[in-house]
Order: C-alpha cells, then structure tokens, then sequence
C-alpha cells in the first residue's frame, strides 16, 4: 500500500474551503480520517461530473433532500437488493412492476435527458446511485462513462456487505476496474492487511488527510456490559419518559439537557421487542431501516411503521432507533440528541465492529451545538459461546480455500458449453448457500466463474472481530483505544444514561 500523506491547512473545516484542493485522479484511495469534514458535499458541489456510489439508500435520499434539484438520483426501485440489518436476509421491497427491461430503460433515458439539460445549462451533472445500479448508469451514459469522477462513498462497505451480497459486490467492484477515476472515499477504510489481499487496491495510491489537532474530536465513549440489551435500553427509555435526562454543565453554568435518544441496534426484531416491552408510541418514536417485507411486518405488527431522518430545522422525536442502514453517511441535526450503540456478538448481525462501525456511527450527529454529540454510551452483551479458536479457523479456513481452488481448476479444464452450464448452475447455488461450502462465484460481467476473495476477507473480519475484539473486556477497551477513543467504564447493572455526565452532580453540590 503506498501512503502519502496530505497536510490539511489549519483554517479548513470542511474540504470546500480548500480552495488549492484538487481531486487525485486515476484509480485510487482517500481517507479522510475524519467524519464530518464535509468531503461528500465537496464532490457534489465542485465543478467535474461526478457519480457518487453508496452502499445505502438512505444516504442517497438524504443527500438529494438536501440538493433538490441539482443532483440526479438514479433510484432503481427494482434493485432488489439483499436488506443488510435484519436478523433474518431477505430482498428489499420492490415496485410491482412485472416489466423489468421497460422500468430500467425508462430510467436511463430520464437521466440521459437530464444530463444534456444539465450540460446545456453549463453546470457539471451530479449523479446519485447506489452499488447495485451502477451498471445500468454506466449503461446509459455509454462511451461518456469515463469523463466522470466515480466517488465510490464508505468503500469498506465493498468488504462488509460480502457477508451479505457477496455477488452484488463483486459485480460492483468488477465494473469499477474498467473506469477511468475512480475515488475510493471513507473516514474508516479496510484495514491495509485486508487491502493489500486484493488486486483491486494492494497497489491504489492511498491518500491519508492529516487535519490539525483542533479539527480532530475526542470521542468518550462509556461502556457497559450488560446480559439484555432490551432491558437496559427500556431502562433509558423509562428516565426520558419521566423526564429524567443527562445533564451537562459547562464553566458558564448553563445546564443543557438530552431530550432525546438515538439508539444503534441493528435488529429490527430487538427494536420492536423494545416498542412492545415499553409501549412506545409512533408520535415518539422513529425507525429507520432498510424497507424489506419483513421489517413492514414486524412492524406493522408492534402498530408502527418505517421513518425517516428529519431534515435540517425538523422536529426530532424523543426516541430514534437506528439499524445498520444509517451506519454510513447519514446526517442528523438534533440539537440535544445523546448516542446509545448496543453490541451483541452472539448475533453477527447485532455485533458492532468497533474500528469500522462505531466511528462511522459518531459521526451521524453533525450540529456543533449538540454538546452530546462527542459521546456515546456502548452497552454491549459478550458471547458465552466462544466459537472456533483461532488453530480451527485458520483451519477451516485452509480448507474451504482448497476447495475453492480444485472447484476452479476443475472449471478450468471444461470446455466453453460446460463452462456456461456449470456457470449458471453456481449463480443459483450461492444464492442459497452463500458461499458457505466455498469461495467461488460468478462474475456477472464476464460471465465466468471466479475466486470471489471479497467473501475470504469478509469472513475473516468477522471472525475477528467477535473472537478477538470481543474476546474479554480488555480485548473491549483495548480495541476502542487503538481507535483513539476515549474510554470509561460503567458498572453492570448501573441506571440509564445519568452516569455519564457527573458534571452536573458535581455543580448541584
């Protein structure tokens, strides 16, 4: 991986204030280092075309709310994509339209015409699109695909979302191979170990910005073992409701309080669990989640229905319940909002990496006089079921990539019809086994099988993080503060979130 760092002038706080700042071109990596400095809107306000790439919706609709009008958001309601914050997968809800060729050609020719109206006004065109559909982008702008920037958003989503659609990704990653600028853009990258695996970026330019100590914010974080999350976020929930918040006290001696909550869970299952055991009330509370025929039901089940993140100057409501869907890039504008993240690495759906998760998640809040926003409170729940050590994964391991390998000499030696037979047949299988046998996939580009090393280090990632990151409570804290965290401990069994802040006892005596 061949580093160079990037000295950002002290009077920067977001990226557009850097007038001499130009894009590097080519294929290569960014790494902001921090949330919030504002690079997303750099993209899409500077003076190239650009397609900005995002592994979530919800960031996309956040972004076109916020330049209606001046962007393009190739919302593919077909995509079909697998929803990544259930504890069961399943297929995002799609529009009933039984015509998929005519719904995707209709979308195409709608952004043809818009970039033509765009470039004959004089203004750069802004393209909004998820992962799965930038190939139909590509599509549709043809031999012009290359006179844009393509801003791939949160890469490391490329790795984490293998675990889920190993095909989409790799279908993604393939395409971008053949462009010719390609920005790879996050605050919280893959690990270099997991990088330099890949041909795609073991050889990338990496650009790391370096801000001034000012412009880096300390994160505390406060954390909890607990043996229910469900419990312990109902406990939160009860001091809100009876009116009893945390508290900061400042040299001014002007008290602030959090009125509301934001709480990461990544489980549609556990936040209705929560609803039904509080019995919360859709005017107080807000669910944002990937829109799949089961999360509709679990919810319409606990009398409630999906939310949304509230614009800028909206109202927000006391308690907002967030799944993996807004992990990544979604801004929110409470003034008072406090963070809860709960962590379970019992479930691996319900477990938060801390180097790439937890970051990511403290840089939701974007308002500087939210005096909450620079803490958290981590409750987190560890496994009594200790799983592979790591002799039998790397054990497991070996074998499962033997396997991988006789699968592709064997494919290797068929002729150009068995090829095409076993093809097909493999695309069906990983649908239904998720490379649970191998890593062989099929690139959807080229038709042929492949050695999809996207679900290797998915794997391996997840694997680390519930057995090593999460190996005890030193594992905890130590992870935490080799991502320069700043960390507290709070005793099980401790009330709420008043903790926290002592500030405030601290003033009262």
């Amino acid at each position: 991986m061949r580093k160079q760092i990037i000295n950002v002038p002290e009077y920067v706080e977001y990226i557009s204030e850097w007038n001499e700042y130009q894009y590097p071109l080519g294929h290569v990596i960014v790494d902001k280092t921090i949330c919030g400095c504002g690079y997303t809107e750099f993209c899409l306000c500077n003076s190239l075309p650009t397609i900005l790439c995002s592994p979530r919706k919800v960031l996309l609709e956040n972004k076109e709310q916020q330049h209606q009008g001046d962007l393009y958001y190739f919302k593919n309601e077909k995509e079909g994509s697998l929803g990544v914050d259930n504890d069961i997968l399943e297929k995002e809800e799609t529009i009933d339209d039984p015509i998929k060729i005519d719904y995707l050609t209709s979308l195409k020719v709608n952004l043809v015409e818009w970039v033509s109206q765009r470039i004959s006004l004089g203004f750069p065109p802004k393209i909004l699109v998820t992962y799965d559909s930038l190939r139909h982008v590509l599509d549709a702008l043809g031999n012009t695909k290359n006179n844009y920037m393509i801003v791939v958003d949160e890469f490391q989503s490329i790795f984490m979302d293998s675990r889920f659609k190993a095909d989409v990704e790799l279908d993604f990653v393939e395409y971008l191979h053949d462009l010719s600028n390609v920005l790879y853009l996050s605050a919280t990258p893959m690990l270099d170990k997991y990088l330099d695996k890949l041909k795609y970026f073991r050889d990338l330019p990496y650009y790391e910005l370096q801000w001034s100590q000012d412009r880096i914010s300390k994160i505390q974080v406060n954390k909890r073992p607990v043996k229910s999350i469900v419990t312990e976020v109902s406990k939160i929930i009860q001091d809100y409701r009876n009116g009893i918040f945390p508290r900061k006290v400042f040299e001014d001696r002007v008290i602030h309080e959090s009125k509301e909550v934001v709480f990461f869970v990544n489980s549609v299952r556990t936040i209705t669990e929560i609803i039904k055991r509080n019995n919360l009330d859709p005017s107080e509370t807000n669910i944002i989640c990937a829109h799949t025929p089961k999360n509709k039901m679990k919810l319409r089940k606990a009398k409630h229905m999906y939310g949304s993140i509230p614009k800028r100057g909206e109202p927000h409501k006391m308690f907002t319940f967030c799944t993996r869907t807004t992990y990544l890039g979604a801004d929110f504008y409470s003034t008072n909002a406090s963070t809860v993240v709960c962590s379970d690495c019992g479930v691996e759906t319900l477990t938060v990496d801390i180097s790439l998760d937890l970051p990511q998640i403290m840089g939701r809040q974007r308002l500087d006089e939210n005096v909450f926003r620079g803490e958290c409170l981590f409750l987190y729940k560890i496994s009594n079921n200790s799983g592979m050590t790591f002799e039998e994964y790397n054990n497991y391991l070996s074998e499962k990539r033997r396997r991988s390998e006789i699968l592709l000499l064997d494919y290797q030696k068929m002729s150009n019809e068995g090829k095409k037979e076993y093809s097909g047949k493999l695309k069906l299988a990983t649908e239904v086994t998720h490379y649970s046998n191998d890593f062989i996939g099929v690139s959807e580009k080229t038709g042929h099988a492949i050695y999809n090393y996207l679900v290797e280090i998915a794997d391996q990632r997840a694997w680390e993080v519930s057995q090593i990151d999460y190996q005890n409570e030193c594992y905890i804290k130590k992870t935490m503060e080799n991502n320069n965290f700043i960390v507290s401990d709070l005793p099980g069994g401790s009330q709420g979130l008043l903790d926290i802040n002592l500030e405030y006892q601290n003033f009262i005596n």
